[in-house]
């Protein structure tokens, strides 16, 4: 396992991990085509920090992290990758470039996530509605540990 700066050749393959990894956690189909979630990637892209984690060629996860805002706006793992220590490790590495802290969100109904960020200190801090996929997603905010 490596894990790297994104490139644009990487593209295809994670739009593909993110539709599994999203569609593994939520009980509907997403409404959007995937052209528009290549363009909401495009544009994720203008002010966010990637990487990715991958093993002979495959993706296997990749984070999105709006340094500015303190923001992890996506962490994802694909499906059959699950469980291998990767959501660890992206997560440490937003750690390590936002270790004042940072928020992400994630959808309510996403019992495993939930878990997960839980696990790793962070605390629910508000409530929204997601204007992608208009479901109600939660917020989770990680404090510097003192």
């Amino acid at each position: 396992m490596n894990i790297r700066p994104y490139q644009a050749a990487d593209i295809e393959q994670l739009l593909t991990l993110w539709w599994d990894s999203w569609h593994s956690s939520a009980s509907f189909l997403h409404h959007k085509q995937r052209s528009e979630w290549k363009n909401r990637w495009l544009d994720t892209l203008k002010n966010h920090s990637v990487v990715v984690i991958e093993s002979n060629g495959a993706l296997l996860g990749f984070a999105a992290l709006d340094a500015n805002k303190a923001e992890l706006s996506q962490i994802f793992v694909a499906p059959n990758a699950k469980r291998q220590g990767i959501g660890k490790i992206l997560f440490n590495w937003a750690v390590s470039v936002c270790p004042d802290g940072f928020t992400l969100k994630t959808l309510v109904e996403n019992s495993e996530s939930r878990a997960f960020y839980i696990s790793r200190g962070m605390v629910e801090s508000g409530f929204s509605v997601n204007d992608f996929n208009g479901h109600k997603e939660i917020r989770y905010s990680l404090k510097k540990q003192t």
